[in-house]
C-alpha cells in the first residue's frame, strides 16, 4: 500500500495557500478536492496513483495550530498540471476541529520528510503509515480503537 505525506502550507505561494481556518470551511468528508502536488519526494520511486492514501498535515513552522488534519482516498493524480485529486475520509472532520499532534506525531512527519523538509508530499513506508494510523486512534480515544 502506498500512502503519502502531504504537507499543507499557510504561506502564499503563486496565490496557493491554505490556512487552517480555509481548510476548515473547505475540505469536507465525501466531497471530491483538487490540489497542487508541487514538490513530490519519492524515496521509494513511487509513483501517485488512485487508490493512495493521502495524510493531510500542517507543520509547526508557519502555523500554531499544526497537526494532521486528516486523511483521504487519492482518486486522480495529474503530473502535466501538479494535481491531484483525493476524497477526505472519516475522521477528517473531526480531526480538522482537533488535529492529532504529540512528539510521536511529530517525530514520525520529521522521518518521513528528512532531509528535505520543504516540500509538498511525501510517500510513507507501510510501516510509517501504521504509526501514523495508530497516534490518530490514541489521539481519538477508545472509541476509536
Amino acid at each position: 500500500m502506498t500512502a503519502w505525506l502531504y504537507q499543507m502550507t499557510t504561506e502564499e505561494k503563486d496565490g496557493e495557500y491554505w490556512s487552517p481556518e480555509e481548510y476548515r470551511l473547505q475540505v469536507w468528508e465525501g466531497d471530491n478536492i483538487t490540489w497542487g502536488t508541487r514538490k513530490i519526494t519519492c524515496r521509494n520511486q513511487d509513483v501517485i496513483r488512485p487508490g493512495d492514501l493521502v495524510i493531510l498535515m500542517f507543520c509547526k513552522s508557519h502555523t500554531e495550530d499544526h497537526g494532521i488534519y486528516g486523511w483521504g482516498v487519492i482518486q486522480k493524480f495529474n503530473p502535466k498540471k501538479e494535481q491531484i485529486t483525493f476524497t477526505p475520509t472519516s475522521p477528517s472532520d473531526f480531526l480538522k476541529t482537533s488535529p492529532a499532534w504529540d512528539d510521536s506525531i511529530e517525530n514520525l512527519a520529521n522521518q518521513i520528510r528528512a532531509p528535505q523538509f520543504q516540500g509538498t508530499m511525501w510517500d510513507m513506508t507501510l510501516e510509517e503509515l501504521n504509526a501514523i494510523r495508530a497516534a490518530i486512534r490514541h489521539h481519538l480515544g477508545p472509541t476509536m480503537s
